[in-house]
């Protein structure tokens, strides 16, 4: 199901280092979303790699826009058993961060509104 997989190709080689940014873009999330469904196996793991080794994946995961990017990952590479257990590792590590922090951020605020 690889709708134009070599003007797909061409767009990701040019979109290169811009799909953080674009994932939490309410209408490139669509493109990039589209590009994860119609693209071959090995761009879908460029454009995955990239997002999943940014500084930012937390933000694309928290993004409105970018959490459905990471969902169209995980469906688009559950062919390939390794990215997808590497990437549902990464989303489990970020979640528990957010929850730790969020606790902590809870517990700091109990301690300090206490009277």
């Amino acid at each position: 199901m690889m709708k134009f997989a070599s003007a797909n190709e061409q767009m990701i080689k040019e979109l290169g280092g811009q799909f953080v940014r674009l994932s939490m873009n309410k209408y490139a999330s669509n493109v990039v979303e589209n590009l994860l469904t119609f693209s071959k196996l090995d761009d879908v793991e460029v454009i995955v790699e990239e997002i999943i080794r940014s500084h930012d994946f937390l933000n694309v995961l928290q993004d409105p826009f970018g959490n459905y990017v990471a969902q169209t990952s995980l469906k688009c590479t559950q062919v390939s058993l390794s990215i997808s257990l590497y990437i549902y590792k990464v989303l489990l590590t970020s979640a528990l961060r957010i929850i730790v922090k969020n606790v902590k951020n809870r517990n700091f605020l109990l301690k300090t509104t206490t009277f």
